[in-house]
């Protein structure tokens, strides 16, 4: 079983979990403090989270599937990752904040390339850029001005 740790000041700080959940994986911490990764199950579903300093929450998953993970944050709290897009049962990148939740890229990103999927969230800087893997290799999204 795995649980997932914040270590500071000398110390480790257990993250803690939800009710029900098994075990945890911690994935990116940001200059806050706030920690990503994923919840796991006794029935197999996997879950993102976001832990702010005294608190875990889970992240959701795209159309209700059982699997996301959260693998980045930036210091404005933009958290991106994958997840299983239920409708199509193939994984997509995310991308999650506070006050819009977690989004499926390959709905939000204009002129995406025809047969083109955006995948996974790999790591997102500060400026809001964010890394991808698609089915065809690498990519960067730049935000908008």
């Amino acid at each position: 079983m795995l649980r997932a740790f914040r270590y500071s000041g000398g110390m480790l700080q257990d993250l803690g979990l939800p009710p029900g959940a098994r075990g945890s994986e911690g994935r990116a911490l940001n200059a806050a403090g706030h920690v990503v990764g994923y919840v796991y199950y006794p029935d197999n579903r996997i879950v993102a989270f976001i832990h702010d300093g005294s608190s875990i929450r889970e992240l959701g998953t795209l159309g209700g599937s059982r699997f996301s993970d959260a693998v980045a944050i930036n210091a404005s709290g933009l958290v991106v990752g994958s997840s299983v897009q239920q409708k199509a049962g193939v994984e997509h990148a995310f991308a999650w904040t506070a006050s819009y939740g977690m989004v499926d890229l390959n709905a939000r990103v204009k002129d995406l390339p025809k047969d083109v999927v955006l995948v996974a969230g790999l790591a997102v800087a500060d400026d809001g850029a964010i890394v991808v893997r698609t089915n065809g290799g690498l990519g960067l999204l730049r935000p908008r001005k």
